[in-house]
């Protein structure tokens, strides 16, 4: 629902060969809705992978709420990533696999 994170979401299509069209608004990823709300759409999507552009602390609330844990215990900054894997999508279920920070994913070049 933001433009910063609508326009990474653009440059990902772009840089993987992938049409703007697959890009979905949400309501869901807006800092005051509930994180089962994003699950909840994911599971009628039947998507097998999806990448989410949000902005904190919304992301790190998802993260936490797939992983059963009490609180948010990621504090991703600006351009950082996490990648987890769902083993349910709703309710969701999933591991965290990876956590990365702007400056390690500059570094991937």
């Amino acid at each position: 629902p933001y433009v910063r994170a609508f326009q990474t979401a653009e440059i990902f299509c772009t840089v993987l060969g992938l049409p703007e069209s697959r890009i979905k608004k949400t309501e869901a990823l807006k800092p005051d809705a509930p994180p089962r709300q994003l699950f909840e759409e994911l599971a009628k999507s039947k998507a097998q992978e999806v990448i989410c552009f949000g902005h904190g602390p919304n992301v790190d609330e998802l993260v936490a709420f797939a992983m059963h844990a009490p609180k948010a215990f990621t504090e991703l900054k600006k351009a950082g990533a996490a990648c987890i894997e769902l083993h349910t999508v709703s309710p969701p279920d999933a591991s965290l696999l990876w956590l990365m920070t702007s400056k390690s994913l500059r570094d991937l070049d």
